[in-house]
C-alpha cells in the first residue's frame, strides 16, 4: 500500500501484549489487530509508547511488526515507532522496520544526553533522507525530555523531512505545508 497523504481517521496505538515470560503474545497480538480493523481504523501504529517499544528487544520489535503488517495485508497503513537514544541507533530501527512491512516510521529527538534544538533538527533530517517511508515526528516530552517547538516541526515539513507530528496528547498533528519540498511528498494532515 502507499502511504496515503493525508493520512486521516482514527489510527490508534497498538499495545504489544506480553506473555509471562516477556515474549511477544503473538495470537494476542494479532486478535487485537482484528478487532481494531472490524471497529474501522484508517492506519495502526505499532511501537511507540503504549506498544512497549522501550522495553522490547530489537528481535521483538522486528516480530511486532511483521506480525501487524502481515495482518494488516496492506490493506491498511501500518506506522511504526523507530525510537532511540542517538541518530544511528533509530536508523537501524528504520530499516529493521521498514524490512518488516512498515509503511511509515515514527521518530522522537534523541534522548538521554541534553540535546539543542539544531541537533534535534539534523536528527529528523538525516532520518529522513535515509528512510525509504514518510518520517512522522513523535512530540513526547515527558519520555525523551524534549519538547518539540512548532517552529521546529514546521521547518522540517517545510524541508519535507517530516509530514507531520504526533502530540503528546496523542493526537496527530498537521506540519501546515502548502507545498512539497523538491522531490518529496505534500504534507499530510496526520
Amino acid at each position: 500500500m502507499t502511504f496515503p497523504v493525508p493520512l486521516t481517521g482514527v489510527v490508534p496505538p497498538v499495545c504489544t501484549p506480553l506473555t509471562p515470560e516477556r515474549e511477544v503474545d503473538v495470537p494476542s497480538l494479532l486478535r487485537l489487530v482484528d478487532h481494531l480493523v472490524a471497529g474501522g481504523v484508517h492506519g495502526l501504529f505499532v511501537l511507540g509508547s503504549t506498544s512497549e517499544a522501550a522495553f522490547l528487544t530489537d528481535r521483538q520489535r522486528r516480530q511486532v511488526v511483521e506480525a501487524v503488517a502481515g495482518r494488516a495485508g496492506g490493506q491498511l497503513p501500518v506506522l511504526a515507532g523507530a525510537i532511540d537514544m542517538t541518530t544511528p541507533r533509530v536508523l537501524d530501527h528504520v530499516r529493521s522496520v521498514c524490512a518488516a512491512g512498515a509503511e511509515a516510521v515514527v521518530v522522537t529527538a534523541p534522548f538521554y544526553a541534553r540535546t539543542h534544538p539544531a541537533e534535534i533538527v539534523h536528527h529528523y533530517r538525516r532520518i529522513a533522507a535515509a528512510s525509504p517511508v514518510p518520517v512522522i515526528a513523535y512530540d513526547i516530552p515527558v519520555a525523551v525530555h524534549t519538547k518539540l517547538p512548532a517552529e521546529l516541526v514546521l521547518g522540517l515539513a517545510a524541508d519535507g523531512s517530516s509530514p507531520g507530528s504526533r502530540t503528546p496528547a496523542g493526537t496527530w498533528r498537521r506540519s501546515g505545508r502548502s507545498s512539497p519540498a523538491p522531490g518529496r511528498t505534500p504534507a499530510s494532515a496526520c
